[in-house]
């Protein structure tokens, strides 16, 4: 069963070409350490195989676009728990589970022939995470990167929707905490809010009644992400 999460539909890209060349597999390492208990031996061999298969493309661009491989990898165990096949309900594919539409757009964009193959599928993922990160730029890192995964999981257009309610109501737009909060205001029971904050009673992303899945999203990420980065210290 997967995870909640994909790469959305709804983000209206706006991509600007970079042209990504494929390197040949090549096997990451493994060091003989003890895995820490942290991670259970059913997880540990699913990450070293991903490393096996595909270490090479996940640190190759994740260095390209400024990410911490382990980063990438908390993302690829929240959307598809390692599985090279999975697909989710709404269609969502591969790795990174990204959305059929979204998938035409970065494959024309990065000149591939598709983005289902699991490494075609990790260049695509990063990329559009680079690009939803670029809409953020003004936050610090931490705030970035949770509101970067806020917006893969659930559409760029309603982070800056609930980034328009923080601001009205005289708070940060770059911290995550509140907008967190907002994206709770995003539900048609909040139509009053929305005539004050756009002169209209729904937000220009349209209603939104499932805040909790964008805020799960980014704890469990984030929670995989700081056991990562002490567990898996020994790959690399």
């Amino acid at each position: 069963m997967l995870l909640i999460g994909c790469a959305v539909e709804n983000n209206q890209l706006d991509i600007k070409g970079d042209s990504i060349n494929m390197v040949a597999n090549s096997k990451a390492t493994l060091a003989t350490e003890k895995i820490e208990p942290e991670i259970e031996e059913e997880e540990h061999l699913l990450i070293k195989n991903i490393l096996d298969d595909y270490g090479t493309h996940i640190h190759k661009y994740s260095k390209r676009y400024g990410f911490d491989w382990k980063l990438i990898l908390s993302i690829i165990k929240q959307e598809s728990n390692f599985a090279m096949g999975a697909e989710s309900h709404k269609g969502a594919f591969g790795l990174m589970q990204i959305m059929p539409s979204t998938g035409r757009a970065l494959a024309s964009e990065l000149n591939l022939e598709e983005v289902i193959s699991p490494r075609n599928n990790i260049a695509a993922g990063i990329y559009y995470l680079w690009k939803l990160s670029e809409s953020f730029s003004n936050a610090d890192e931490e705030n970035k990167i949770k509101l970067t995964l806020a917006a893969y999981n659930c559409g760029l257009l309603r982070v800056q929707a609930a980034q328009d309610i923080v601001r009205y109501q005289k708070g940060n737009p770059n911290d995550w905490l509140l907008v967190s909060g907002a994206l709770k205001k995003l539900s048609k029971a909040n139509s009053g809010l929305h005539i004050q904050v756009w002169n209209t009673p729904s937000p220009p992303s349209g209603y939104f009644d499932d805040s909790s899945q964008p805020i799960g999203y980014v704890n469990n990420i984030t929670r995989f992400y700081n056991n990562y980065k002490t567990t898996l210290s020994y790959y690399k």
